[in-house]
């Protein structure tokens, strides 16, 4: 009985330790360190697969299997690698890396950082609006080989707001002014540290309309006249301190002084002489027609004696009344200059008045 016993308890303890030692250990879990980070773009990290047997130890002989959720932004090779690609975005990009052992997985993750700017360019270098106008701002925030990053906040400043004002996507208002001159202002953009700015030009709004205070002349020789001129916009905006073209047809009628009135010119003749006056501004025109005529009114008829043995050439002799007197006529305008051109027909003259009639072929 004692060797039966013997021999049953050496069977249990060889079945045992037959089924002991041909139990596999298989993977239980598969963690990865570290399992978060920030990875610069085209940077490098390494990341460990630490496996775990279902004995309870860790398990250094097992094959894992590594892989990316964007293999654009980061790659991962076999030892567990990682190169980070190229964030040209303006914010961290989260990115998996898987590693795998034999179906049981761990993962990190990775947050791929935007590269910096290393170029602010804007555009165009000189911006020209007109008054109450807007325009876009072109701005390329650029890495340090020359790409195009996206997103990116730029802030704006202006030398002068009175000038024009920008938003944050960088769209230029030019504020409403009517004066003449052109205004600037320097727009100046800042990313990251990096800087770049352009100049903004307006022009005052041009003329639409010319409003002439006369809308025809009639002048006395050397009579003069200012005409008032209104300048407007399109709107009705009254435009002050423009620059005013004036274009005379026939400066032998009329001819603007210095300090911008028009003077009716002398002419030789009793006729109405007339001419056109035009005024531009921009390309805004408006005319007027002017008339100059001669004021008898204003002229004066002297009567001298032409001393004996004097001839003079120059002038037309007459007899005056059958009294045998001869006599010169001196006719002046009223700046008291002799005008040899005009002629008196002497039956028609009323001695003593201020009266007569003219030609301008002597009366013989």
């Amino acid at each position: 009985m004692v060797i039966r016993r013997a021999s049953l308890s050496l069977v249990f303890l060889i079945v045992i330790a037959c089924d002991t030692a041909t139990e596999p250990i298989t993977v239980r879990s598969v963690r990865v360190t570290p399992n978060s980070v920030a990875l610069e773009s085209g940077g490098t990290i390494q990341l460990t697969a630490q496996v775990m047997g279902s004995a309870g130890g860790l398990l250094n002989d097992r094959p894992v299997s590594w892989s990316s959720s964007d293999p654009a932004l980061a790659q991962v090779a076999a030892t567990g690698m990682v190169t980070g690609g190229m964030n040209r975005g303006s914010e961290n990009v989260p990115v998996t890396i898987t590693a795998t052992v034999e179906g049981k997985s761990g993962t990190a993750a990775v947050d791929l950082i935007p590269l910096p700017a290393r170029a602010l360019r804007v555009g165009p270098d000189t911006l020209r609006l007109i008054a109450g106008e807007s325009g876009d701002v072109t701005a390329q925030v650029l890495d340090a080989s020359g790409h195009e990053l996206s997103g990116r906040k730029i802030q704006w400043s202006i030398s002068d707001t009175s000038v024009v004002t920008v938003s944050g996507e960088g769209r230029i208002s030019a504020a409403f002014f009517a004066t003449f001159e052109t205004r600037t202002a320097q727009v100046t953009g800042v990313v990251e540290g990096q800087v770049d700015s352009l100049v903004v030009e307006v022009r005052p709004l041009p003329a639409a309309s010319i409003a002439l205070g006369e809308y025809s002349l009639r002048l006395a020789e050397s009579d003069t006249i200012e005409v008032p001129v209104t300048v407007r916009a399109a709107d009705g905006t009254e435009l002050h301190g423009r620059e005013i073209l004036w274009a005379i047809e026939d400066t032998t009628v009329m001819k603007r002084l210095d300090d911008g009135r028009l003077v009716a010119t002398p002419y030789t003749g009793d006729q109405v002489r007339t001419t056109t006056v035009t005024v531009q501004v921009d390309q805004a025109t408006a005319s007027l027609e002017a008339q100059v005529y001669i004021d008898w009114d204003r002229w004066q008829t002297f009567w001298e004696p032409v001393p004996d043995g004097m001839p003079d050439l120059s002038h037309v002799y007459a007899a005056v009344g059958g009294q045998g007197v001869t006599m010169r006529t001196v006719v002046l305008d009223m700046n008291g200059d002799g005008r040899d051109d005009l002629f008196v027909q002497m039956w028609s003259v009323v001695v003593g008045g201020a009266r007569a009639l003219f030609t301008e072929e002597p009366i013989l």
